[in-house]
């Protein structure tokens, strides 16, 4: 999916699990639409709300780990596909050096 603009919001609480705040459990919202005029831009105007609750946690000195189930609450596609869809779980590791 893809359009000419686009615009995202996230709204995140996060609580610490532990004294090191190595590990944290959160809640979110998000939102996000696409616009545009272009001919190509077929899904231009389409848009998704959904919330869920996440855990992350800081795996030694590099290393961040992320679960996440978002649950959709709304969606508006132009090709008529509006109902929201089941939940959705998600995992990331991501390194740095």
């Amino acid at each position: 999916r893809g359009a000419d603009k686009g615009l995202c919001m996230s709204v995140e609480y996060a609580v610490p699990l532990n004294a090191k705040k190595t590990v944290s459990v959160y809640t979110f919202l998000d939102y996000g639409q696409l616009f545009g005029e272009d001919a190509e831009s077929s899904n231009a105007n389409d848009a998704l709300f959904s919330t869920g609750l996440g855990v992350k946690a800081n795996i030694g000195k590099n290393i961040f780990a992320n679960l996440t189930m978002g649950v959709p609450l709304k969606k508006n596609f132009k090709d008529g596909h509006d109902e929201p869809s089941s939940v959705k779980f998600n995992f990331t590791v991501n390194g740095q050096f």
